[in-house]
């Protein structure tokens, strides 16, 4: 994932996994697991958290 200067966030590689999940037949819980967290990481980004420990957080504050 990026975030822009302009706050907006891109999620990079999608296109990548899809290959990748398709040549190596990825199980189905991967794969929805993979969602799962791609969506938890957009939800701290979007709520000014860092998304794992917190160690991230001043630096988002000072976004």
């Amino acid at each position: 994932m990026v975030v822009g200067q302009d706050g907006e966030v891109s999620v990079l590689d999608e296109d990548g996994f899809e290959e990748h999940r398709a040549l190596y037949d990825y199980p189905d819980e991967l794969v929805v697991d993979a969602e799962a967290v791609t969506q938890h990481v957009l939800k701290a980004i979007e709520f000014g958290h860092g998304p794992f420990d917190g160690g991230t957080d001043e630096w988002f504050r000072l976004l």
